[in-house]
């Protein structure tokens, strides 16, 4: 069946208000996914010829070819990729729509899914979920903790409401809305015991040598942790370790005799636990600031809205801002 191209006027949009169904995008994803329509068939809940005839409908609607078929399965074009992302966010968005509607119709008053970076302040969190709660008893949260790559992809995705961390990819921000909540230094972490521990202040011959763990040479991450090193100019590690995670880099401390830089809050963190200690050495700069991180296209519910505003004035009492 020949793909005949939409004109982009008003005709091309009512043709896509009154055939695209969802079972149109829940059938697109799941061939995305599965790269086999008899398989997103089944996952879809209708026949191999209905799918097909499905395909063959979005198509049409498009004007343009979303597949190529070929031994291997079902690829997109990059016509079908364009889809696939703005799919992923109405799909997302409906999930979304439908949660929120049974949490309500169960008597709660608003679901907020947050993505939290494993560095930021749990004391943070902790207060402004129940400074929320006490205001709305019935808002309910689900939290996702991952890096930050992963969190803004989900954002986009619109698997979660808002994420807690920070955006060091310019070209991402412009897509988002920030809200800078909180700016953080570094601390030199070792761990709990490490033979540097005993020195007033280590001497930057010790500091240089050592072994250390860092983020990978070209990553934000590194670049913003190399601007660190430069407001020392004597001190110029180089890493025995390249690793991007906080989370495995703590570890990593934990278990051996390397250094690194860790956000102050995770730090602080690690010796609470008694697994990592602070050096007497103190850089003194700021860190990325943390931020409340948005879609920058979505209007935010009531709930969302209150739990923000609820994390800057937590931030406030706790003196983080």
């Amino acid at each position: 069946m020949p793909v005949t191209a939409i004109p982009p006027h008003h005709d091309g949009m009512q043709v896509l208000a009154t055939r695209l169904k969802v079972k149109h995008l829940d059938l697109f994803r799941n061939v995305c996914e599965l790269r086999n329509l008899h398989r997103a068939a089944q996952a879809s809940h209708m026949t191999q010829p209905g799918a097909t005839k499905l395909i063959r409908e979005i198509e049409d609607m498009f004007g343009v070819p979303l597949f190529e078929r070929g031994r291997h399965g079902m690829s997109l074009t990059h016509y079908g990729q364009t889809l696939h992302r703005h799919v992923s966010v109405l799909m997302g968005d409906i999930t979304s729509m439908q949660n929120e509607m049974l949490l309500m119709s169960q008597g709660a008053v608003g679901q907020v899914r947050l993505g939290v970076l494993p560095s930021v302040s749990s004391d943070l969190i902790a207060l402004a979920i129940a400074n929320t709660r006490a205001l709305n008893p019935g808002t309910r949260f689900s939290i996702v903790e991952a890096p930050a790559s992963d969190l803004v992809a989900s954002l986009l995705r619109s698997e979660l409401d808002l994420t807690f961390g920070r955006v060091l990819d310019l070209d991402v921000a412009r897509t988002l809305r920030i809200v800078d909540v909180y700016a953080e230094s570094f601390s030199i972490v070792v761990r709990a015991g490490h033979p540097l521990l005993g020195k007033r202040r280590p001497r930057l011959d010790q500091l240089n040598q050592a072994a250390w763990i860092l983020p990978a040479a070209g990553t934000p991450m590194r670049n913003l942790i190399d601007s660190q090193f430069t407001q020392d100019a004597a001190l110029r590690p180089s890493p025995t370790v390249e690793c991007n995670s906080f989370e495995k880099m703590y570890h990593l401390i934990a278990r051996t005799d390397m250094l690194s830089l860790l956000p102050r809050g995770m730090a602080q963190q690690g010796q609470s636990r008694g697994d990592l200690d602070v050096l007497r050495y103190e850089l003194g700069a700021s860190f990325a600031p943390v931020s409340l991180i948005f879609r920058g296209n979505a209007e935010s519910p009531p709930g969302i809205a209150n739990f923000a505003q609820a994390v800057l004035e937590a931030a406030k009492a706790l003196g983080l801002s």
